[in-house]
């Protein structure tokens, strides 16, 4: 140990000479895209990521036809249904009045600014929509993963809200065909937060290094953030895949998650945040759900989900920095009020995230050392009704949930 004077500050595990970023490639696929927000194209996170990166990482965006299509149908969807209620107020007025209101609003109409809207957003980040390559699709193959369940195609799941399979499959047929077609040597990221769809990609594209999948668009900020610190791209690739296996892997005893025993932790110290969401002063995002007094918990009492660890920093003595976000998620039900019939039956999952903040020793060949927990602190409480990642995310207990 060095005695007085200033602690001399230790270069990072594989920090090289300062390395051209090269081009990256962006494929987002709508789960990261989508924001209830419909004022907004999309998801603000993902174009304030956009526009934080654009030029240190010379990003170019690519969007696969049916994710496009998708954020159009989303976005049209959600305006023909204020006309429809706009439509029911003229007729209830006629009624009142005895005279004719008319307007020029259609449902094709809106379909159309939808469209522009979503293209607008495209081109103004000089990105350009991949056609579903239609010709060169196996049909044949297509048909069998969809009648044997095989992924894309999801498990038959009589809970799930909508049909899984057909539309992921277009996107990863997409995204394939673009890896063939791309002959400089790019950086491809595919942001899904999907796992099925993400994790058959993985499977799919591992043979080309160009690929990286991210479950988040902050888990790309952190690919980022680290390469920003004249880090080789494949030192990077290698330990923001590697941070959330040491963090948590299930029934892996030697990760910190189980070693430090966080569950435990969280259920002791937060015990009434969990219980409740009235003990959160911060209001819920989804206006359906603002009676919080109103709810009742229903089927659990709730499982852990872990997301990918977030590359925080590099501190003076060269420890890695991270977060890793621990979400409690519980169901809830409302209980029979004043309130409309269908808000009576829309179920509710009350989601708390937690920051266990924690640091590691890294070798230059981007093996973990020595690690340790510095802190584990909320970050969010919220009561909202599913969306429909919520579904992938929370409903089905994958390799990433714990009880």
């Amino acid at each position: 140990m060095a005695m007085g004077g200033k602690k001399r500050r230790q270069a990072p595990s594989g920090a090289v000479q300062r390395e051209d970023p090269g081009t990256h490639v962006i494929v987002p696929d709508t789960s990261v895209l989508f924001d209830h927000d419909k004022n907004v194209p999309v998801d603000q996170v993902f174009d304030e990521t956009w526009e934080a990166y654009k030029s240190d990482f010379q990003l170019e965006l690519v969007v696969p036809k049916t994710v496009r299509g998708e954020l159009i149908h989303q976005h049209a969807k959600v305006n023909c249904g204020l006309l429809m209620k706009a439509n029911d107020s003229f007729e209830k007025i006629e009624r009142n009045t005895g005279k004719r209101y008319s307007h020029r609003a259609t449902a094709s109409t809106l379909e159309t600014l939808a469209q522009q809207k979503i293209d607008r957003w495209i081109d103004l980040k000089g990105g350009r929509m991949q056609e579903t390559p239609y010709a060169s699709i196996d049909w044949a193959h297509v048909e069998h993963s969809a009648i044997h369940r095989i992924p894309p195609f999801a498990a038959d799941d009589k809970s799930a809200p909508t049909e899984k399979g057909f539309r992921d499959a277009m996107i990863l047929e997409t995204l394939q065909d673009y890896c063939r077609q791309e002959t400089r040597d790019v950086q491809i990221a595919f942001i899904c937060a999907d796992n099925l769809l993400r994790t058959t990609a993985e499977t799919r594209l591992s043979d080309d290094h160009r690929v990286t999948c991210y479950e988040s668009v902050d888990q790309f900020r952190s690919y980022c953030e680290l390469k920003k610190r004249d880090l080789t791209v494949a030192f990077v690739k290698k330990i923001v895949g590697r941070a959330s296996k040491k963090f948590f892997l299930k029934n892996d005893e030697s990760t910190l998650y189980y070693q430090e025993q966080v569950r435990d932790f969280i259920r002791s110290e937060y015990s009434a945040l969990l219980d409740s969401p009235n003990t959160w002063a911060e209001p819920p995002s989804d206006p359906v759900t603002s009676i919080e007094a109103d709810t009742t918990a229903v089927v659990d009492a709730g499982h852990f989900y872990i997301a990918p660890a977030l590359f925080q920093s590099i501190d003076e003595e060269g420890w890695y920095i991270w977060s890793s976000p621990v979400e409690f998620v519980k169901k809830y039900k409302r209980k029979l009020s004043l309130l409309s019939l269908a808000a009576q039956a829309t179920p509710l999952i009350h989601v708390v995230t937690f920051a266990a903040v924690w640091r590691s020793r890294i070798a230059t060949n981007g093996r973990f050392l020595a690690r340790e927990i510095l802190e584990i602190r909320p970050r969010k409480s919220d009561l909202r009704t599913p969306r429909p990642i919520d579904h992938d995310r929370y409903h089905r207990h994958d390799l990433t949930t714990v009880n």
